[in-house]
């Protein structure tokens, strides 16, 4: 069953939400609330002053630029599949709901087509909703209609008596997406951070839903009344509920967790995950661990939990009951130290295709094992440098969980086209090794038989001895991504992008 529902929502998600911001692409809409010829055209030269009247100007398959700024506003979509999408991201692109109304409203049957992306969403209150005529969705509510929301920070909004303080999905057989996202600071009675509810589908990926607060159930992630949701790669900490479900609520729903960090969430029962009335979810690759009163609270239905780590144990195939390791959980910092027994210990039969990126920014790319948890223990490689044209005089490679593109674990040469080339490994502490990752081209020019192997140093670090060589012979003007360090041969520059997801070349 659970397999047959993971499907639906795969395909679901595969199919509606390919999109990129302009990938409608017709018609352009500008919003600037600096202008000073407000109320605006909505062009270029001339933007609107509101970004309302952006949506209401907008038809089917146009993108709504925003500009940075403080907008005081309560938006309604429309019904419209429209891009609403920030021109410099949610730090410098907010929108107020002033206490008022939702900050986002979907309620004329929006579907995942219509995006919003790339804002903080803050200050809403809920607006009343069925089956029980209370208060939901302070941030963003969504019945009987969808969006995709991705990139956003939803922050301290209201859903008063009712679900979803931050976002609240409901409406059968509508799929919404919420990528990227941070939930954070927001309280209602029941699902606090997110509520998915009364039969909606959704599919929510590398998010952080972190210190919110039910009076009631469901502090962080609630999924319930018939719900299907997979849930991936995402960290739920922080959160309270005053009665049931600190962390994640599975209740009467069909939930595919995956990959996920449930720690440090306080209730009154279930600290971490509280599953109960014929529910049918599955827990895979996850840490629970650092919960109060319980990790897991399970009532009835089915609760499958495997290759997680869950403090205290829980029965199922490849879970551990292991210290997790996270380098400093007190001050919120999840990620996995070099010797964590989360590393490589998760299963890479998910059933799902797993995001590129994990809830750092690193590569998710499954060359060896996938870690246990939401953060994938990866590499920062730093060139140390450079002598001569295309000589790099000795580089040194570095374990963390801060960097893209690259990942411990059994990682090899990959060659453009995906495939995996000859490995080179280089040795860590505790038997795990480093690679290089390269393009085709590159491949043909380096000279590998100047790798060595490297010394172990503190814990995960590791530093060459010896040079390696791109022949005077390489083709002049090639540009390619070197282990997060652009390298131009026709200038012999290198330039640091280590925090730059186009340093990853296989894509």
């Amino acid at each position: 069953m659970i397999e047959r529902l993971t499907a639906w929502l795969v395909a679901g998600v595969v199919g509606s939400c390919v999109f990129s911001a302009t990938s409608f692409g017709q018609t352009t809409i500008y919003v600037d609330k600096s202008n000073p010829g407000c109320p605006g055209s909505g062009t270029e030269a001339d933007p609107f002053c509101l970004i309302q009247d952006g949506i209401d100007a907008a038809s089917d398959g146009n993108t709504v630029v925003v500009r940075s700024g403080t907008y005081l506003e309560n938006i309604n979509m429309r019904g419209k599949r429209v891009t609403l999408l920030s021109f410099k991201g949610a730090d410098e692109t907010i929108i107020d709901g002033q206490a008022r109304a939702p900050v986002i409203l979907c309620e004329s049957g929006e579907t995942s087509e219509t995006i919003v992306q790339g804002f903080t969403l803050q200050n809403g209150i809920g607006k009343r909703h069925p089956p029980y005529d209370r208060l939901g969705g302070g941030g963003v509510h969504a019945w009987d209609a969808a969006l995709s929301l991705i990139d956003c920070k939803v922050l301290n909004n209201v859903g008063g008596d009712g679900s979803g303080g931050g976002a609240l999905f409901g409406g059968r057989d509508r799929l919404a997406v919420a990528r990227g996202c941070v939930f954070e600071g927001n309280s209602s009675a029941y699902g606090a951070g997110l509520h998915v509810f009364i039969g909606a589908r959704a599919h929510i990926e590398n998010c952080r839903l972190s210190y919110n607060r039910a009076t009631k159930d469901g502090g962080g992630l609630t999924l319930n009344d018939e719900s299907l949701a997979v849930v991936v790669g995402c960290l739920m900490t922080g959160n309270r509920a005053d009665r049931r479900a600190g962390g994640l609520q599975l209740d009467n729903t069909h939930g595919t967790i995956v990959n996920c960090t449930i720690s440090g969430n306080t209730t009154g029962s279930g600290g971490g995950v509280w599953a109960f009335d014929n529910q049918q979810s599955k827990i895979l690759n996850s840490i629970i661990w650092g919960n109060s009163p319980q990790e897991i609270r399970f009532d009835s239905g089915t609760l499958d939990v495997q290759h997680s780590d869950v403090r205290g144990g829980w029965p199922g195939t490849g879970n551990i009951q292991l210290d997790p390791q996270f380098i400093d959980a007190a001050s919120g910092d999840f990620r996995l130290a070099c010797t964590s027994p989360c590393v490589d210990t998760g299963t890479n039969a998910t059933g799902l295709p797993m995001p590129r990126f994990d809830l750092s920014g690193l590569d998710n790319r499954i060359i060896g094992t996938l870690d246990v948890g939401a953060d994938e223990l990866g590499v920062d490689w730093t060139l140390q440098g450079t002598v001569g044209p295309g000589t790099l005089a000795s580089f040194s490679a570095r374990a963390s969980s801060e960097h893209p593109p690259f990942m411990v674990g059994e990682v090899y040469l990959s060659l453009g086209d995906g495939s995996i080339g000859g490995g080179i490994p280089v040795p860590l502490a505790g038997g795990r090794r480093l690679g290089l990752e390269v393009d085709s081209l590159l491949a043909a020019w380096l000279s590998l038989s100047a790798f060595r192997q490297v010394t172990t140093l503190n814990g995960c670090s590791g530093a060459s001895t010896l040079p390696f060589t791109i022949p005077p012979t390489a083709p002049v003007g090639v540009q390619f991504y070197y282990a997060g360090v652009a390298w131009d041969l026709a200038t012999s520059d290198v330039t640091s992008i280590s925090e730059t997801k186009k340093a990853v070349t296989q894509q």
